[in-house]
């Protein structure tokens, strides 16, 4: 349970991948949404090709060419960690077509909540590669902002980082809480820092531009932060935390993501609203390639919204997207 378990931030942290890579290898094309069919501890999830409005309400619904086994490993998935946390996303994807990713750079509003000790909420990048057996050899990096009282000790939006490379099994931890990240000399920002002003929902917004990239020589991952500013260099996770990630991301994942424990209702993602002209946004997303420049992502790519009924997210225009919902429910 993510207030007590001393291992749970690697846990509610990590089980969302889970999630989403299992997704990934059920399906080949780009046309898929993730749909829910029930919302309970046990919660089972529907894969169709069809519109985001449409949702399956039956397994029989779902793809046949997915098939019952990989119904089962889905289900297995999503119902992990006793379900007590439900873990709910409202993100884009983009799945290696062969060539891989090097780095991405976005810039995502910056909000705050005031949240209990059960409740997570975050917006995010995860850069990965799953090649191999990604169940037991997963590397990522997630990189952001999120609002974690049972970690931090109190409500404030935090800047993070989170790594490992093993799928969250063994290796990893949260901002600098173990041997990994390091940190630049003369770097402003620290992992964990506190992010102040946050935006105002009615107001003026507070930003933070997040640029990751992993140097082709040396295969280790930069981090530039800026807080409504350009970004500059925070530090680095070096090549020999990983395995295949030192060598190229085959998978990008950026939006939002909550959990919460069964004692408390689901909080709000990005700054409550749905997806509208108010609601919180990434914009001027653009993927780093392996000689450094940076290309604008103007096209749609993959969605997975796990719950539409609290959560959802705008198809990338324009190299922006909005996102989140008002949570609330009940686990």
């Amino acid at each position: 349970m993510l207030p007590s378990h001393p291992n749970m931030s690697k846990l509610s942290l990590g089980f969302r991948v889970f999630v989403l890579y299992a997704i990934f290898r059920a399906q080949e094309s780009q046309g898929y949404r993730f749909h829910p069919i029930k919302h309970t501890e046990n919660a089972v999830f529907s894969l169709k090709h069809t519109d985001v409005k449409e949702k399956a309400s039956n397994p029989k619904d779902m793809d046949p060419k997915l098939g019952s086994s990989t119904w089962s490993f889905v289900h297995t998935l999503l119902s992990g960690n006793d379900g007590d946390n439900p873990t709910l996303f409202a993100a884009h994807l983009a799945n290696d077509s062969g060539n891989g990713y090097y780095g991405l750079v976005a810039t995502m509003d910056v909000y705050g909540f005031n949240l209990n000790g059960g409740q997570l909420s975050k917006a995010a990048i995860w850069i990965s590669n799953d090649e191999g057996d990604w169940k037991q050899d997963l590397d990522t990096i997630t990189v952001g902002w999120l609002v974690y009282p049972s970690h931090f000790k109190d409500s404030h939006t935090h800047f993070f980082t989170y790594w490992t490379r093993d799928a969250y099994r063994n290796t990893g931890c949260l901002n600098m809480d173990c041997p990994g990240f390091q940190l630049a000399s003369g770097s402003t920002v620290t992992p964990g820092d506190t992010i102040s002003p946050v935006s105002d929902a009615n107001g003026a917004r507070q930003s933070i531009t997040i640029k990751l990239f992993k140097d082709k020589s040396s295969g280790d991952w930069w981090l530039h932060y800026g807080f409504n500013s350009a970004p500059t260099v925070v530090g680095h996770f070096p090549a020999s935390l990983f395995d295949s990630l030192s060598k190229k991301a085959t998978r990008i994942t950026f939006g939002g993501h909550v959990t919460y424990t069964k004692y408390v209702s689901s909080p709000p993602m990005g700054n409550g609203a749905f997806p509208s002209d108010k609601a919180a946004s990434f914009w001027d997303l653009q993927f780093i390639g392996e000689d450094g420049n940076s290309t604008p992502i103007n096209r749609d790519l993959m969605s997975i919204i796990t719950d539409e009924s609290s959560y959802s997210v705008s198809p990338i225009d324009g190299a922006k997207f909005t996102y989140g919902g008002p949570g609330g429910k009940s686990a």
